[in-house]
């Protein structure tokens, strides 16, 4: 609990709670979650926009019809 408190000399220190140590390994580890996720978002929203520039011809050697192609390019970039 956070609160003050005296020690015999009349000095107040903040007494705060301790913080998990889980909590600051995952808070370490935040940047880099945060930047494999822009990365991965970076290299969806490409492979989409090559996607739609694909010709019928293509499509259909991948298995895919235009309308299929042209859903999957339209979503964005954070939907899977």
């Amino acid at each position: 609990m956070t609160g003050f408190a005296s020690d015999r000399c009349g000095t107040y220190t903040l007494h705060q709670p301790e913080v998990p140590s889980s909590f600051l390994r995952r808070l370490a580890g935040l940047p880099a979650r945060v930047l494999d996720r822009l990365l991965i978002w970076q290299e969806r929203a490409a492979e989409r926009a090559h996607l739609a520039s694909l010709d019928d011809r293509i499509l259909k050697d991948i298995g895919l019809s235009r309308s299929e192609a042209d859903i999957e390019a339209r979503k964005p970039f954070w939907r899977v």
